[in-house]
């Protein structure tokens, strides 16, 4: 990935809370099913703007 220009950070945990010492990001990917997103994981801040959607 990194001879492609991808530098990916993996974290695996609770993202309930977020991860406010990396942010903001280029994109979330969550790969799990919640039955409702939790509140932590979509916070304004954290997102780059601009990024991909």
């Amino acid at each position: 990935m990194a001879a492609l220009g991808y530098h990916p950070t993996v974290v695996v945990g609770d993202g309930a809370e977020g991860l406010a010492e990396h942010a903001p990001f280029d994109a979330i990917i969550a790969t799990c099913a919640v039955p409702v997103v939790p509140l932590g994981v979509d916070r304004a801040d954290h997102p780059r703007r601009g990024g991909p959607h």
